[in-house]
This record gives structure tokens, sequence and C-alpha cells, in this order.
């Protein structure tokens, strides 16, 4: 005979799964039970007790409802749940008047509580100024303190017992988590609605911006007197409403920056002309309604002009304009002859704002004849030998240094200091727009050739020194000696930095140890670049920057090291850098 195998007693798999089954279900329900807190009994709102008796917000209801904690457990007394709150109901009344509901509730790690409703909020009153007395004593003091609080301790044959309760104290509503949770959704959903429909209805002009510019481009416009109606984040774009007070304002204006701050260009991708008056409240998802508006403008435009007008549509989001192509050629096919991706005589700007309203969409529409190429469209580019050279370029023009014109003379051309200079873009705006006659390009680094082929008279502009800046200052001092420079002060004109750095404070160090050491001094302009490595946030990084800004203006006898200093998050700058430029004292 065989002997019987281990597999004959390991029960199936089926029974094993129904008892996990079965285990879950004890164990949520168990849960559920702690958390709530409520007895299989009753259920009643949630409220909670306050610490003091006088609460002028209460409602008429809360007005009435007392909490009464430390409930006599059964067991100690009771054999029943019933008994403790037959106890209870006849000894408020008796103490204090007649009670309209009594609701006990019970925890497993805690004293049973109840919440009990007067039938008038006079004895709800009394009841809370009678356990009110003696704030200072604990919930047994009170029951052996208190003279109306004695007679709990005794049953009605006058025997000492347990206490069947330890306190009363004024009761308040709470509205639930949940709900606290939704209506702070319905807030922030109805300001969310509220603010895009503001930027809709006052907007002339919506720019499509990057994310990461939105608030450079939105503090630079302002600083230029161009009013800002708000902005909106759809995804890794930013839609900036902006206010226009003349016809093509924002235009003329992008296009005056062309050759001063190229880089601009870049932050501003599209822009739509809109007007408020054509703006569309779309419900119920029923967008036919923003395309039969558009239709009406077409309709409107054929009727207006004698030469067949050629139309192009600019959307936001871009997939609109194919449904809006596939609409008009299905329902309006003698319009379809209108449209015209190049050459148009038109451009129909159409944007849809979504909002987390249900159901509500806004549509801002407006429509403007093609005069002049759109600059943000059409940006110039320049060869340059490295895309920090526009950061140079753009803190002269935002700080509206004074360049020097054609008739300045060589004895007035200046000296300049570029630390961290490879590949040479900050060098070669130096020589090539503030026409230094001398340029000293420090970085262990190589230089771009093109560099080395600015001369002034027979003197080349550049000169390369492949150490580090530390290091450097003894030989600027040596080189400006032999060349006569050591008779003016300060032998440095302008200071340059656009070095990484580990430590961020290292850029300052660095220019304030050239300044002891008679490099730089009174009147030398320095541009530098922080760039910060702590923290993830533009609150953050502003705030590492400012912490710079303080020590240059609290430094030496006199408020400070430095005079006209600005802080620019440059549109050249990534997120966590900051240009800081000013003059020396």
């Amino acid at each position: 005979q065989q002997p019987k195998t281990v597999d004959m007693l390991i029960p199936s798999r089926q029974f094993t799964f129904l008892v996990r089954i079965v285990a879950l279900l004890i164990f949520f329900f168990t849960a559920i039970t702690v958390t709530t807190g409520f007895s299989v009994k009753s259920s009643v709102p949630v409220v909670t007790c306050s610490s003091t008796a006088n609460n002028n917000n209460h409602d008429i209801k809360n007005e009435r409802r007392v909490f009464v904690g430390g409930l006599r457990q059964v067991g100690e007394e009771d054999d029943k749940e019933e008994d403790v709150e037959t106890k209870l109901q006849l000894d408020l009344e008796r103490r204090y008047g007649p009670i309209s509901n009594v609701f006990v509730l019970r925890k497993t790690s805690a004293k049973p509580y109840a919440f009990v409703d007067f039938v008038h909020a006079a004895s709800a009153q009394q009841a809370i100024q009678a356990y009110s007395s003696s704030p200072g004593a604990t919930d047994v003091n009170i029951n052996n303190n208190n003279n109306a609080t004695d007679a709990n301790n005794k049953d009605e044959g006058g025997q000492e017992n347990f206490p069947l309760y330890r306190e009363i104290k004024a009761a308040k509503t709470i509205v639930p988590h949940k709900r606290i949770k939704s209506l702070q959704r319905k807030t922030l959903t109805q300001s969310d609605f509220n603010t895009k429909h503001e930027i809709a209805t006052s907007s002339t002009t919506l720019l499509h911006v990057q994310k990461s510019h939105v608030h450079r481009v939105m503090s630079f416009l302002e600083f230029h007197n161009i009013k800002v109606t708000g902005h909106y984040v759809c995804g890794g774009v930013a839609i900036v409403g902006v206010q226009e007070e003349e016809e093509d304002e924002v235009r003329s204006f992008l296009r005056g920056l062309e050759d001063t701050i190229p880089i601009f260009h870049r932050a501003i991708q599209k822009m739509y002309h809109v007007n408020p008056a054509q703006m569309v409240v779309e419900e119920l998802e029923e967008q036919e309604t923003a395309y039969q508006k558009v239709i009406q403008l077409l309709q409107k435009l054929t009727k207006s002009t004698t030469t067949t007008p050629r139309v192009r549509f600019n959307t936001f989001p871009p997939s609109k304009a194919q449904e809006l192509i596939l609409y008009l050629e299905h329902n309006f096919p003698q319009l379809s002859h209108l449209l015209a991706p190049t050459s148009c005589t038109h451009i129909l700007n159409v944007v849809k704002i979504p909002t987390t309203l249900r159901n509500s969409n806004l549509w801002c529409i407006g429509m403007n004849q093609v005069t002049t190429a759109d600059p943000s469209q059409n940006m110039k580019t320049k060869d340059l030998i490295c895309r920090a050279q526009s950061k140079l370029q753009e803190a002269f023009a935002r700080y509206n240094y004074a360049l020097p014109d054609a008739a300045t003379t060589s004895q007035n051309r200046l000296v300049a200091v570029d630390c961290g200079a490879a590949p040479g873009g900050w060098t070669q705006f130096l020589a090539m727009t503030v026409q230094c006659k001398r340029i000293y390009s420090i970085d262990p680094g190589e230089l771009d050739p093109i560099i080395f082929n600015t001369h002034h008279g027979d003197e080349r502009v550049v000169q390369h020194l492949q150490i580090k800046v530390e290091d450097a200052m003894s030989e600027i001092l040596q080189l400006e000696k032999e060349c006569g420079g050591n008779q003016k002060s300060p032998m440095v004109d302008i200071w340059v930095s656009d070095m990484c750095l580990y430590q961020m404070s290292q850029q300052v160090d660095l220019m304030l140890q050239a300044r002891e050491v008679g490099i730089v001094g009174e009147g030398t302009f320095f541009v530098l670049t922080l760039k910060c490595n702590m923290g993830h946030s533009r609150e953050a990084f502003d705030e590492q920057v400012a912490i710079q800004c303080d020590r240059l203006l609290s430094l030496g006898n006199s408020g400070g090291v430095v005079r006209d200093l600005q802080t620019i998050h440059l549109f050249s700058n990534r997120g966590g850098e900051r240009t800081i430029l000013g003059y020396l004292t």
C-alpha cells in the first residue's frame, strides 16, 4: 500500500480563494466600522465639540444641540446600551428641560459619547454653563466638584456608581471632508472660468507663448506699458491676453525689437487678433455655435469686398483648423473656395479656451487683413557664435546701456574682461557692438577663430588668457601696465561673466576680488549671470539671487558697492538663470 502524499492534505485552490475573499470582507467591514465610529443602531451628522460655550455662528438647530462626553460604558453599571441612553435622557430632562433626540456613538478606542437635542435653546445653554463653571478642571474633577454634576455619581437609590457622563459642551456641525473638497473644486472651477472669461472679453490680441517664458513675457510687456489682461496655461504652452489701445500696437512693438532683442520673438510663437464682441460661450459642447460665428464672418467678408478674398485659418489648438475646414466643406461648400493656406488676404483667428466648468468653453474669434509679415513668424536670425551671445545683447538693450556711436574716438574706447569666454559669443559682442579696444577673454577652453579677426589699429582686440580667473588677475594687471592702462582707475570699464560655477556666490566673489586688486572699481559696468543649482521653482531661484544682490548692496560704508542694480530674467536665460547688472561704486 502506497503512503498518502502531502498533496492530499493541501486544500483546493477554490477553497483557498474563497477563504481569502471572506478575510478581505471582514477586514474592510472592521476598518469602516472603526473609522466611522457609528453604532449599528444609530447614525447622525458629523459634529464635534467646541471649547467655548458661546458661539454666535451656530444656527438654530446647533444652538439646541450639546455634546455629552465620557458616557458610562456597558458592563460598568448597565447591562444594555438602551439603559445608558434612557438614563441619560431622563437625567438631562429632569435637570435642564425637555429633549427631542439623543444620539449615542460608540467607538472601540474611547468612551462612548452622545449628541443631545433640547427642545429649547435656553435648556442647552443652561447645561453648557453648568459644566463650564470650572474651566481648568479635568473630567473627573468636574464631576466631583461641580454641584450640578454630583448627582451623576449616584443612581436613583442614592448609591455611589460610575458617573453616567463626564462633560457637556456646545456642539458644532462640521462639513464632511468630501463635501469640503467638492466645495473647493466648485470654487476653483468658477474662479478659473471667471479668469478666462475676463481674458476673452477684454483682449484684442492673444499671444501663444512658451510656458517657461510666460512670466517674463508678461512683465516685459507691462514694463513697456502694454496692458496684459491675464494668462492661462494649456499643456506645455500658455496664452497671454493683451488689450491694445491702438491698432496693431503689439505687432509694431515686436517689429521694433527685431534688431535689439531678436530672441524675444522665440518666446512668442503665434499671435491671434480677436474681437471681444465675437466671443462665444459654448455650452453642452455645442461647438457648432462657434463654427456658425465663423461662417457669418466669412459671409460678411464676401459681401464687403469686390474682389475674391483669400482666407487662412489661424487656430488654437491647431487641430481646430482641420475641423473648421471639414465643417465648412460639408455644410457650406459654396464658401470653401475662400480658403487659401498661402498668399492669403485675410487671417481668421479662432482660439478655443477650455474651462474646468463642466460643458462650457470660450471661443475667441476675429479677422484681420494681412498687411505685412508677422514679425513673430519671420524672425531675423543672425550668425551667432553661440546662443549665449543673445544674453549679453539683450542685457545691454534692456538696461539701456549707452553704446558708442561712430564718432567715438579711439582714445575713449573701453577695456573689458569676459570671464568664461569660450566659445566667444560675449567677446564677439563686446568687440563688434560695444567696440572695445581691448578685451581679456578668460577661459581654459578654446575660442572660435573668428574672434581674433577684430583689430584696433595694429593691435588685436582680443587677448585670450587660457587660465582660471583667479590666476588671470595678476596677468591682467601686468598687461595693462605695459599698455599704459595703469594710469587710469579703474583699469577695466566692463566686467562680464557667464561662467557656470559650483557655488553661485563665486560670481560675486570673483568680481569683488578684482575690485580689491584694482582691476575694476567706481564706474565699472558689470553683467553677471547667476546660475541657480538648488531648487526647482521660480520663487526659489529669485530668493537665491536676492541674497546675492542684498550682499552687494550691504557691503561698504556708504550703502553698498554697487549702484543702479537690476535683476532681469532674460528671455535668453534658462529657467534657473538670472542676470544682474549695474555699476560698481
